[in-house]
């Protein structure tokens, strides 16, 4: 299970574009990353290409207005973390490199490597049945 905490407003373009950022720390690991709900939305968007056989849950609706009220963002970090919870029960989906990337890489050239390795898995889409292999009987 992971445990979500500490939603901080961040800001990029010295003000210019604000969101939020989230504390998300595995119970196998207990090192805490940050992650933004763009990140969580990326995450989810690599799982259901890597495995399409499989539901992947929806993560609660990006919002535009009202999505700095604290109110909102106590409910969506409770919603992102119950999905993340629900990804981490996955039997396979646990422990795919993705959601490795996803809750352990803390430095942002190693994310954004990951990131491009990712989106380029050649396993995933319709890759993802060469993995398959099949025994002649």
């Amino acid at each position: 299970t992971c445990v979500i905490t500490e939603p901080i407003k961040r800001q990029k373009f010295k003000g210019m574009k604000s969101f939020m950022s989230y504390h998300i720390t595995p119970q196998t690991t207990n090192l805490t990353v940050e992650r933004r709900y763009k990140q969580f939305d990326w995450f989810h968007d690599r799982l259901g290409e890597k495995f399409p056989c499989f539901i992947i849950p929806p993560l609660p609706e990006k919002v535009i207005a009202g999505k700095f009220q604290d109110e909102f963002v106590e409910q969506r970090r409770e919603k992102l973390q119950q999905w993340l919870n629900r990804i981490g029960r996955h039997p396979v989906i646990a422990h795919c490199n993705v959601t490795n990337h996803f809750l352990t890489c803390s430095d942002d050239k190693q994310w954004k490597n990951g990131k491009r390795e990712a989106e380029s898995d050649p396993t995933a889409r319709s890759g993802f049945f060469l993995t398959v292999n099949f025994e002649a009987s």
